[in-house]
């Protein structure tokens, strides 16, 4: 029986990858890995003291904490650089200022109730790393769902203080796909966590 479970969790967990990878159209890790080295060399950011980078923080929580408000959208494009992106939030990669905002558009109308709390920040060369918790309620497959999770960002500015680089650091499967209706039983039963259910 147990060898049956396996082979199920296996067949189950290729046909969820090959799917996933067929909708999404994702990179592959190495073609990831590429890109983010390529691009954390070729977009150099202003280099911030503390209290500016503070100040950056702040700024990106509370842009982000107004997803859902007729706000965000405004503060969002206030917030990027229309030239010379690189955002990555795990999910989605853009290089595109048109292309970031039709996102930011997207999840505005899926998010409401949203906050992000600043947990830290520090500085490291030209890049100041934002570390957050963000809780909100998701209206997906028809189902208003609360979601929470902590993660990093990597982030960049240039010398008007607008984000030209975000490479986002979060765990996508607990942050999201586990908390999903409908479907999240399927990534608990796939990728079980001792002690989680």
């Amino acid at each position: 029986m147990d060898t049956v479970r396996k082979w199920g969790k296996t067949a189950a967990g290729v046909v969820v990858a090959l799917g996933l990878g067929a909708v999404s159209g994702c990179q592959s890790v190495t073609s990831y890995t590429d890109t983010y080295e390529q691009q954390s060399k070729a977009i150099q950011g202003v280099v911030l003291d503390q209290a500016a980078a503070d100040a950056i923080a702040q700024r990106f929580v509370t842009t982000f904490s107004l997803m859902g408000t007729p706000q965000f959208f405004t503060e969002a494009k206030a917030l990027f650089a229309e030239k010379g992106l690189y955002i990555n939030d795990t999910l989605t990669l853009y290089t595109d200022a048109e292309q970031l905002a039709k996102h930011m558009q997207g999840m505005n109308a899926r998010v409401k109730d949203a906050h992000v709390d600043l947990v830290h920040t520090w500085v490291g060369g030209d890049s100041v790393y934002v570390h957050w918790r963000m809780h909100y309620t998701l209206h997906v497959l028809g189902v208003d769902r609360p979601m929470a999770s902590f993660g990093i960002s990597q982030l960049k500015v240039n010398a008007s203080g607008k984000i030209i680089f975000q490479q986002d650091y979060w765990d996508s499967n607990n942050g999201l796909y586990r908390q999903l209706p409908r479907i999240g039983w399927l990534y608990r039963w796939l990728l079980p966590v001792d002690g989680m259910h």
